[in-house]
């Protein structure tokens, strides 16, 4: 939930637990990135923008014609992180191979040897989700790397899906708890990064689409750890986090190490961001809706934006750990 969010200053504040994220989509009105690193598009028909009682905006998939297809490349990195939350509604019984996500080749391009692929994926008999991470010649069995859930997904049910990939290992958590995980030899995501064909919510194969709401979508450029991907739950899970702007003329706080600017409205605004000795790092106008400022340096910044005239001041800490 986009207001729940804001309650991430406290903990990330004190506890330290985030870093800066590599790219966020918060799927409020659109597909975009707002730290502008990775280029998605969604599909001509079958994504909307709709309000949820629990989270807010968020991105509907019609489980028909929906998907969103990622353009440039979220996994040349020594170590990953994925979370996104996920309401799978589906009223079709054995549902088989439905995909939160699909990274590969698709099947028309390669139908014998698609080499590189990893994707995760609801099963119908028992509804368990399950990761599948395969890097090689042949798609043999026994060859795939598989993380599983411990219980079945629910339908219409929200949940945060976290998906942790370095050289040495794999995990996959929800809501915060570790399901499963995999020993790696030496496989970075880097040495599976030519994906030619990425998507959310569809499969490389002729599998059914997913049908339901996807929010807050970030990727890291490093593994989280089990007490990171705890906060992450914990403080968007937490309805005692919730803030207003409807009286506030912008929030200025933390969230994930960036430092984030939320207005109440989309008008536009302007934003300077002054480090305690009173230089100037940062500036931009038209700022919009939401505004992260990445990649700050440890220590105390005062940040004044100005919109429709009026002025708010307020200083705040950046505890980077990267």
């Amino acid at each position: 939930m986009k207001t729940k969010l804001l309650g991430m200053l406290i903990v990330l504040f004190f506890a330290g637990y985030a870093t800066a994220q590599y790219a966020y989509f918060p799927f409020d009105s659109n597909v975009l990135d707002q730290n502008e690193n990775i280029q998605t598009v969604a599909s001509p028909e079958g994504i909307s923008f709709i309000e949820d009682e629990e989270r807010g905006d968020v991105a509907y998939f019609d489980g028909v014609d929906g998907y969103i297809e990622i353009l440039s490349n979220p996994y040349n990195f020594d170590a990953v992180t994925f979370n996104i939350w996920f309401n799978w509604t589906t009223e079709v019984d054995f549902q088989w191979w439905v995909r939160l996500f699909d990274f590969g080749e698709h099947v028309d391009n390669a139908p014998e040897d698609p080499r590189n692929v990893l994707f995760c994926t609801f099963f119908a008999f028992d509804d368990l989700m399950q990761l599948n991470l395969h890097h090689g010649l042949s798609m043999e069995p026994g060859t795939d790397s598989v993380l599983t859930s411990l219980e079945p997904i629910e339908r219409n049910k929200w949940y945060m899906f976290t998906f942790v990939h370095e050289a040495t290992g794999a995990r996959l958590y929800l809501d915060g708890v570790l399901q499963s995980e995999v020993e790696l030899d030496d496989l970075p995501p880097s040495a599976m990064s030519d994906f030619p064909d990425m998507w959310l919510g569809r499969a490389n194969w002729p599998d059914p689409l997913f049908t339901g709401m996807m929010d807050e979508f970030t990727i890291w450029d490093k593994a989280l750890d089990d007490e990171e991907i705890m906060a992450l739950f914990e403080e968007e899970d937490d309805p005692t986090a919730v803030r207003h702007l409807d009286e506030r003329n912008a929030l200025i706080y933390t969230f994930a190490n960036n430092l984030r600017i939320e207005l109440p409205t989309f008008s536009e605004a302007s934003v300077e961001v002054f480090g305690i000795n009173g230089q100037l790092v940062f500036r931009k106008d038209n700022i919009g809706h939401i505004t992260d400022v990445p990649h700050l340096e440890t220590g105390m910044y005062v940040v004044r934006v100005m919109n429709n005239n009026q002025m708010t001041t307020e200083k705040v800490f950046i505890r980077n750990n990267r």
